[in-house]
């Protein structure tokens, strides 16, 4: 069980010495149930997890204008509540076929309803969103320390809840259906020696139904592509110390629209990290 409080005021001055004022109060409160079954299954190793989650939470959104700087009072300009339920259930499980191979296929249902009530424009909204997602896995051990893997898996990212219940949207009749993706992975990881880990993949992703805006509506349109190559590399353990380095190397492009091919603006195409790990035992 989880539960905070949040709360961020903020007075800006766009125009000395007027302030305009932001101020969010929000809510949280959830749950978290599983069990885990790790009994043998026709003497095979396994590992269920079934769950389900709740989750509420609250904003309390209120925009003031015209004040001067120091008095942090205004004129109201907005004053809504937003409201957003989740409710989730899942079923994850690692099933041990052989002594080296393992798969770990998984479901997960989520419903999510938003709530808004506009009091400046006298108003309620509601959407609901829901989803089925699933993943799929393999791991095959070929040495002792060492194993290939692969993934499949299907994402989910819903629109916000100003997206959802926008007023445009409302009135127009858009019902704001949430973005997937199919998500692919292959990779090998190894770690020879104490001293020693490596890890490297490649990967694509196919995103479909992306969230945009036009004159003040958002829609489902458009969809991008994106497949790359990572690596990372860890050496050293002198008293817990490591250092370590990663790459990725990306293309990503819109597969839809007049852009359609064209490389997206804000996915990097490479990403070099190095750093140095340092690691030490809690003990009691």
């Amino acid at each position: 069980v989880y539960g905070n409080y949040f709360e961020r005021n903020w007075w800006i001055a766009y125009k000395y010495p007027t302030n305009n004022g932001f101020l969010r109060d929000i809510h949280a409160l959830g749950n978290v149930s599983d069990y885990n079954c790790t009994k043998d299954i026709f003497k095979k190793k396994n590992s269920l997890i079934v769950g389900v989650r709740v989750h509420a939470d609250r904003l309390d959104d209120l925009n003031i204008a015209g004040a001067d700087k120091e008095a942090r009072t205004g004129t109201t300009t907005g004053n809504a509540i937003n409201r957003s339920f989740i409710y989730e259930g899942y079923i994850y499980d690692e099933f041990g076929i052989t002594k080296n191979l393992t798969i770990a296929p998984g479901i997960r249902y989520t419903k999510i309803n938003y709530k808004k009530n506009d009091f400046i424009k006298k108003r309620k909204d509601e959407m609901n969103v829901e989803a089925v997602v699933y993943s799929g896995g393999l791991i095959y051990k070929l040495f002792k320390h060492s194993r290939m893997y692969a993934t499949v898996s299907k994402g989910f990212q819903p629109p916000t809840l100003n997206a959802s219940v926008n007023p445009g949207n409302i009135d127009a009749g858009i019902d704001l259906k949430p973005e997937t993706s199919m998500n692919y992975e292959a990779g090998f990881r190894t770690d020879p020696f104490s001293w020693l880990s490596l890890n490297a993949s490649v990967y694509k992703m196919d995103f479909t139904n992306k969230v945009i805006s036009e004159s003040g509506i958002n829609k489902n349109a458009g969809g991008s592509y994106h497949r790359g190559v990572e690596a990372e590399l860890e050496l050293g353990a002198w008293k817990g110390i490591s250092c370590f380095a990663n790459g990725t190397m990306q293309k990503a492009t819109f597969t839809t629209g007049a852009d359609s091919g064209k490389i997206l603006p804000n996915a990097p195409q490479r990403i070099v990290a190095l750093g140095i790990r340092y690691k030490f035992p809690l003990k009691n």
